[in-house]
């Protein structure tokens, strides 16, 4: 197995261990069984409504006590905050732990963390997943949300047993008023279109929670400019781009010269790598948001300094 998997995988195994210790319940959201030892990116996971409004204090904490860093915090919904953790020494070692209270969508909720964590089952590394009828409502509940393909959709909830699938529909029946009875691929097609209906619009900024979470991105971009001066941009970009595009940010973007249209970027947790940093934007663009490979003071490799500069961002941001 490869060494770098095996510490992701130990990491993870870990994170949900102290969180127990730290009286949080947490639960796999799916999958899990195999302790994550597998090429792993992300991880799902449910965690009780109190222990979620600690989750980046905890999730710091147990970094610090395992040499990792905590880089990221991305609400992206009220209940729920995508958390990048990396290795300290090695940026490549990474894994995004995707943590939720109650699961909702666009304001629609769909399940509380009581009904996830509600007789959830030990697995065999310690850790929890759902009960089966929990964890096909949840993953019926995001196919519908993240509008999956149905046929690719039917095939999954297929493997689940009948008694899953009874739960399940009891579920959609008496919260939704949504009707599945023999689970062909055309009631589910159906059913989840009808679920979807329900979370297809954002609410409103007028509500106290969203506006609240766009001020915030705003104020506190999630977004950096990575400024190398024109000796060293290509060879920054080569060694930024494979490690921290498509996890420790949103997008990735290489551009030969600054125009006003990226500053939009930044508050879409976007990495741009660029030569130079000219005026206004030096001065308009917050500090938190800039890393001048020039000035970083460090002699480790770029990845290493800038994912300290991250997790020096995120602590004052989220103590």
């Amino acid at each position: 197995m490869n060494p770098g998997i095996r510490s992701i995988a130990a990491f993870t195994r870990g994170y949900f261990g102290f969180l127990e210790q730290q009286g949080v319940r947490s639960a796999v959201l799916h999958g899990g069984e195999d302790g994550f030892e597998r090429k792993l990116s992300d991880v799902d996971l449910v965690v009780d409504s109190a222990g979620y409004k600690r989750i980046g204090h905890l999730t710091r904490k147990y970094c610090e006590s395992s040499g990792w860093l905590l880089c990221q915090i991305l609400q992206h919904e009220t209940t729920a905050s995508y958390l990048v953790c990396c290795d300290s020494s090695d940026p490549g070692q990474a894994v995004a732990l995707d943590v939720c209270s109650d699961y909702q969508r666009n304001g629609t909720a769909f399940l509380t963390a009581d009904q996830l964590l509600e007789n959830r089952v030990r697995l065999t590394w310690g850790g929890f997943g759902l009960k089966p009828d929990t964890e096909l409502m949840y993953r019926f509940a995001k196919s519908a949300a993240k509008g999956k393909d149905p046929k690719a959709s039917h095939e999954e909830f297929s493997n689940y047993p009948e008694s899953a699938k009874a739960g399940c529909a009891h579920w959609l029946a008496d919260r939704f008023g949504i009707s599945i009875n023999d689970w062909t691929e055309e009631q589910v097609a159906t059913s989840l279109a009808a679920l979807q209906s329900r979370c297809r619009h954002r609410p409103p900024l007028s509500q106290p929670r969203s506006l609240k979470r766009v001020v915030s991105r705003m104020c506190q971009p999630t977004g950096m400019v990575v400024v190398t001066g024109a000796e060293r941009f290509k060879s920054t970009a080569v060694e930024l781009q494979p490690i921290f595009d498509g996890l420790f940010f949103r997008r990735y973007r290489e551009v030969s010269s600054w125009h006003a249209t990226l500053a939009n970027d930044l508050l879409i947790s976007t990495l741009i790598v660029v030569p130079h940093l000219p005026f206004p934007w030096r001065n308009l663009i917050p500090g938190s948001a800039q890393f001048h490979v020039s000035g970083s003071g460090s002699q480790d490799p770029i990845s290493v300094a800038l994912a300290a500069r991250l997790a020096v961002r995120c602590a004052r941001w989220h103590p």
